[in-house]
């Protein structure tokens, strides 16, 4: 017999090293956080979830954005008038306009009046109701916010 490793030797080995290693790698979390601040992601695997985990307190913003007429009514806006996914809406528009952005909220007219076909003068303005939630040690706290945008058809 010869003193070479076989086959089945080499490839035992290698993986043994790979679970080694891999091993290894999980450990490197564990060592970090003994020395300096939490990490929350690990060299192997991404785990997101705890990528973006807040301490309190968590804010949740609720806004709701409607349309007033020329006659007085109000129509409250939902992403599927203008063809938009909710996550869509709330970045592109409701978000800016609750922050005071008034260019969103002429785009965000001009945009309704294209995908509903109401005409020209219609519209008198985009009003927002933006409710930001606060869950603290001590409760609930909501702060309400409302604006009013005149609209100006180009």
């Amino acid at each position: 017999m010869s003193d070479l490793p076989t086959t089945e030797t080499t490839v035992t080995r290698r993986i043994t090293a790979f679970l080694l290693i891999l091993w290894a790698l999980h450990v490197v979390p564990v060592v970090q956080e003994m020395r300096g601040p939490r990490q929350t992601t690990w060299p192997v695997m991404a785990w997101g979830m705890y990528r973006y985990a807040h301490r309190p307190p968590v804010e949740i913003t609720e806004s709701r954005v409607s349309v007033e007429t020329t006659g007085g009514g109000r129509r409250v806006l939902e992403p599927q008038d203008l063809g938009l996914q909710s996550y869509g809406f709330q970045r592109l528009y409701a978000g800016p306009i609750a922050r005071g952005d008034t260019a969103t909220a002429r785009m965000l007219g001009n945009r309704f009046r294209r995908a509903t076909g109401a005409p020209e003068g219609d519209i008198e303005a985009i009003v927002v109701l933006s409710i930001r939630y606060r869950l603290t040690g001590a409760g609930l706290i909501a702060d309400t916010t409302f604006g009013r945008f005149p609209y100006e058809s180009p």
